[in-house]
């Protein structure tokens, strides 16, 4: 027998019923989307920046970072123990590390190549000290991501970006200094400007 679901929208899982013949039916649950979440849409928002770049009517570049900050990561901690789902393995250990989740569209291949410096350069300065980007890992698990990560579309590609200083502690989450991330390939550029720790 087919069961038939009827779904109504309230904050966190939504209970919904189900017809069904046996003695305990089913409960049907839909996950709020992030601008349904409040909370967690305050910290997202502090968290990100974007910028589209363009020349002659034509995308040069398309890019969205989002600060792995304490607070943001806080606030992503609560969403995901909230939607009963593991944590995310690449967002686990950012102990003594900086972390950004870059979201980047180009009109060809070259944001396929986002992690090769030939290509793109990506660097973090603090408190007037430059440091260059350490590890750039492609992320694929677009459905998990876009759970959290709305702006994320089947044409973006998706790259978990870390900076370590060599001495642990050098970029100090409790500064107060800007932090400005500088992103660049041959066509384009931008920087963008966080206050340090991204509160919503």
């Amino acid at each position: 027998m087919k069961a038939f679901l009827s779904l109504s929208i309230a904050l966190f899982f939504l209970p919904a019923c189900v017809t069904s013949e046996a003695n305990h039916s089913p409960v049907a649950q839909v996950a709020p989307t992030v601008m349904q979440d409040a909370a967690y849409l305050a910290a997202y928002e502090a968290a990100s920046q974007s910028a589209e770049i363009y020349a002659n009517f034509e995308t040069l570049m398309q890019i969205r970072v989002t600060y792995l900050s304490a607070a943001f990561m806080k606030a992503y901690e609560r969403r995901e123990s909230a939607l009963q789902l593991a944590p995310f393995r690449a967002f686990i250990d950012l102990n003594q590390k900086v972390g950004f989740l870059v979201s980047l569209f180009t009109p060809n291949d070259t944001a396929d190549r986002f992690a090769d410096d030939k290509y793109w350069n990506m660097s973090l300065q603090v408190g007037g000290i430059l440091y260059k980007r350490t590890l750039t890992l492609p992320q694929r698990e677009k459905m998990r991501l876009q759970g959290f990560f709305p702006h994320i579309s089947p044409w973006s590609k998706e790259f978990l970006v870390l900076f370590v200083p060599e001495a642990p502690g050098a970029i100090s989450h409790a500064s107060s200094a800007p932090m400005r991330v500088s992103v660049h390939h041959p066509q384009a550029g931008v920087v963008l400007t966080w206050e340090h720790d991204a509160q919503p």
